[in-house]
């Protein structure tokens, strides 16, 4: 079936045998449809010209004898994947078995009651065994999964480690936003208490109109890198929270 819910069998009769060489009940697959060339490329164009060359490369599977299993993460529908795709390559073992009346008769009616006695019974059983021969396209699948799931373990540890290193980051700008908060917190403190100190000095003729606006200066300074820091330090809260979600 193809994503538009059309049956491809009559376009790639070639790969009508797919199901009986899938060692399942019953299974979703997903993958894609390629020609191959003489060396065993993929031919998009051979595709196009209806070369009969036609194989199908398993991508995922989804469906696995009565089981979805689309709620699965990635990494767990590789490994099932790999496990499928090894088992193709395994002899395919079949019991059969089939058990039947025997009636002979002159007319319709004694042949069913000879059939009916029981007197001629008629079983039978047994093994057929299919022994893939070369089984290229089972091998090809089989490797590419393979290694398909070893890139996904792969790329599930680099990004914890990323993920671990983003943390850390993460913490470090915290702590030293905090010191920076608490740097600020001291130094807005001091430069009130001066411009107060600065503003009786004043009063009692001691000092300027200038020092006082100079002091007044100091103080919206260290109160505007005050406000940057808190909010420094709210936005390195914000990314700690959504590193480590």
């Amino acid at each position: 079936m193809s994503r538009n819910d059309l049956d491809l069998t009559p376009t790639y009769p070639e790969l009508g045998v797919l199901p009986a060489t899938v060692d399942a009940r019953s299974a979703v697959l997903d993958g894609e449809v390629v020609a191959l060339d003489e060396k065993g490329a993929a031919r998009f164009q051979l595709l196009q010209q209806g070369e009969r060359r036609e194989r199908i490369f398993v991508f995922d599977v989804l469906w696995l004898d009565g089981r979805d299993l689309r709620q699965l993460t990635y990494l767990e529908r590789r490994k099932i994947l790999v496990s499928f795709n090894r088992n193709q390559l395994w002899p395919r073992i079949d019991l059969q078995a089939s058990y039947g009346l025997n009636g002979t008769a002159g007319n319709f009616g004694d042949l069913v009651d000879n059939a009916t006695s029981g007197d001629s019974r008629e079983w039978a059983i047994g093994v057929v065994v299919s022994i893939p021969l070369g089984n290229r396209v089972a091998r090809a699948n089989y490797h590419t999964s393979r290694l398909d799931s070893d890139q996904a373990v792969l790329n599930l540890k680099v990004l914890e480690q990323n993920i671990v290193v983003q943390v850390r980051n993460a913490v470090r700008l915290v702590q030293s936003n905090l010191k920076r908060v608490d740097a600020s917190r001291v130094a807005s403190r001091l430069a009130d208490e001066s411009l107060k100190a600065e503003q009786e000095k004043l009063k009692a003729g001691t000092s300027t109109s200038f020092l006082v606006l100079q002091a007044q200066a100091q103080l919206s300074a260290a109160q505007s890198a005050e406000v940057r820091a808190r909010a420094d330090y709210s936005k390195s809260l914000v990314d700690l929270a959504r590193s480590s979600s």
